[in-house]
């Protein structure tokens, strides 16, 4: 386990790249005037995206982060979502209108959040797209969890967004490509916002299971 910052620095050691400040602090301003911009886009926006009936996971979670991006895209306020190009970490620059600066945006679709959940969610694996995209300090990283429920065999709905405003010292796993859980993001100290704070996407945790007593071999009958 690494910190996002560390991850980075690691990172461009194992490339044979100088050393980079790719990961940086938010500011405060920053993260409020996007949670609210996305919140209220996401209220406006048609949430419900058709799907093919035998679609693959993988196949799945690309179609629900276009579909988010083309939904929520139109009614952003003050931001725009732009493509960067190439293949790589990340999907998506959130542009701010005023000044034209770039965030970093990565989207992933899930079916809810999962504190206990160990399971990788990759987000890089290089730091080529940054350096090539990112020249202006400093680089703040948007993780966007698309929540999400199948209406019907051919149609999927959005039920929530979480927002990860991710820091250096955000926790990742380290292995020349950083990821994430829900367990890890849940556990770090960024903010992290819900669109829909009414509806809880989070599930409980399960209680450990007791290990049951091993039986004895069994007695010889006298």
């Amino acid at each position: 386990m690494s910190t996002f910052g560390e991850y980075f620095r690691n990172l461009a050691r194992y490339e044979g790249r100088p050393a980079a400040d790719l990961v940086s602090r938010w500011d405060p301003d920053d993260r409020a005037a996007i949670a609210s911009a996305f919140r209220t886009a996401f209220q406006r926006c048609n949430r419900y995206i058709r799907v093919p009936r035998n679609i693959s996971a993988p196949a799945l979670g690309n179609r629900i982060a276009t579909g988010f991006v083309q939904r929520i895209g139109p009614h952003l306020k003050g931001f725009q979502l732009a493509d960067c190009p190439g293949s790589g970490y990340p999907d998506k620059r959130l542009v701010r209108v005023e000044d034209s600066f770039s965030f970093v945006l990565e989207i992933k679709a899930k079916t809810s959040f999962n504190p206990g959940d160990w399971k990788r969610v990759v987000i890089t694996s290089t730091t080529m797209k940054l350096r090539r995209l990112f020249v202006t300090r400093p680089i703040c990283h948007l993780l966007a969890t698309v929540f999400h429920d199948r209406v019907n065999t051919g149609q999927i709905r959005l039920r929530n967004v979480r927002l990860d405003f991710l820091e250096p010292s955000s926790l990742v796993e380290q292995r020349f490509e950083g990821s994430v859980s829900h367990h890890l993001l849940a556990r770090s100290d960024h903010e992290a916002r819900l669109l829909v704070p009414e509806f809880n996407d989070t599930k409980p945790t399960s209680s450990p299971r007791r290990n049951k007593r091993k039986r004895g071999p069994p007695r010889r009958s006298k």
